[in-house]
């Protein structure tokens, strides 16, 4: 197949007797999405939440 010049895919079909198509794929550009402006929550009254988080947590937990 290399008298023939052909790529690899090219010369397999050749061989095995069915017809090359190479695929092509359609490529979509990329868009960029506006982001919201970051909105921090309400800061809690007691640090109730992170302490469950770190007794949850199997690093921390006893």
């Amino acid at each position: 197949m290399r008298e023939e010049n052909l790529s690899f895919p090219e010369a397999v079909g050749k061989l095995i007797g069915k017809e090359f198509s190479p695929s092509v794929k359609q490529v979509v550009p990329y868009e960029k999405k506006e982001r919201e402006p970051l909105v921090l929550p309400e800061k809690a009254d007691n640090m109730k939440r992170a302490y469950e988080q770190q007794q949850n947590d199997s690093d921390y937990g006893v």
